[in-house]
């Protein structure tokens, strides 16, 4: 079972924070790497075991990358907002 967490960063060390989350993804894939050489084909049941397990592997991959790039994306979303300064609501008129 997949559930989300959260916490509170500064804004500065967003980039910082989605970088530590992109080791592990890398560390993920450097796993997977090793698992592939590890399928033989001489034990057809292992194999499909390992496949399983391989397939797993690139799912959460899949989650934590997406993570990131929403991370990211909100990121400079807020970013462009800051940058562009405060908005005022446009003021309401009574005349009808």
């Amino acid at each position: 079972m997949k559930v989300h967490i959260s916490y509170a960063v500064d804004l500065e060390d967003v980039p910082l924070e989605v970088g530590k989350l992109i080791d592990s993804c890398e560390n993920i894939l450097r796993v997977l790497h090793a698992d592939f050489d590890m399928i033989g084909t001489t034990n057809p049941l292992d194999a499909i075991n390992k496949i399983s397990a391989i397939r797993e592997s690139l799912a959460t991959l899949d989650l934590r990358l997406g993570d990131c790039s929403n991370i990211l994306g909100g990121f400079v979303d807020l970013q462009s907002k800051i940058a562009m300064g405060p908005t005022t609501p446009p003021e309401t008129s009574d005349v009808e």
